[in-house]
């Protein structure tokens, strides 16, 4: 291949053939303190509108249940990842502040027992729409939030959740349905 055309991967682009690849180079660009403060204020933004897919009463009620398994997902894919590190280095900044607190004891030592809870709840096609639909009320959102959202960083946030969540459905192997 011409050199001319070669590129930096991205995390997403080590899948499906290196699924712990993919998780390595997204988690190493973002700490969960930023991932989760990032989320909840999506999730304001997301039900304060109109305009996104959460008007409706059912959607907005299933999103908020889908909404707190993704934040235990998020918790425990970076103590996995931490795990899976070779030097196993003690957590240091917003790690090491993080409390971890959605997660049961059990979940703390084993993550994988709650990744595999949340893949094998949702179906990995009902998962993309829905980030999707997050990712959209944020992108339309005109109130007075959008001064802390900057487009950039959301659909690179969007690549890294769907990466995280791609890699480990490979993982547990759960074909998407």
């Amino acid at each position: 291949m011409d050199n001319r055309y070669n590129k930096r991967k991205r995390p997403c682009d080590y899948l499906p053939e290196e699924p712990f690849t993919a998780i390595k180079e997204s988690c190493r660009h973002y700490d969960v303190e930023h991932v989760i403060w990032e989320l909840n204020l999506w999730f304001c933004i997301s039900l304060s509108h109109e305009g996104s897919a959460y008007d409706d009463l059912q959607e907005r009620t299933r999103f908020i249940e889908f909404y707190l398994y993704l934040l235990i997902f998020i918790e425990a894919t970076y103590i996995y990842y931490k795990q899976m590190m070779p030097e196993k280095k003690p957590l240091r900044g917003p790690e090491e502040a993080h409390q971890f607190l959605r997660l049961t004891k059990e979940q703390k030592s084993e993550p994988m027992t709650a990744i595999k809870e949340f893949c094998l709840s949702y179906p990995l096609l009902y998962v993309r729409i829905e980030l999707w639909d997050f990712f959209q009320a944020v992108q339309f959102y005109h109130g007075p939030l959008k001064e802390g959202i900057y487009q950039y960083n959301t659909s690179c946030l969007h690549m890294h959740l769907l990466t995280l969540l791609e890699a480990f459905y490979l993982i547990v192997g759960i074909k998407p349905s």
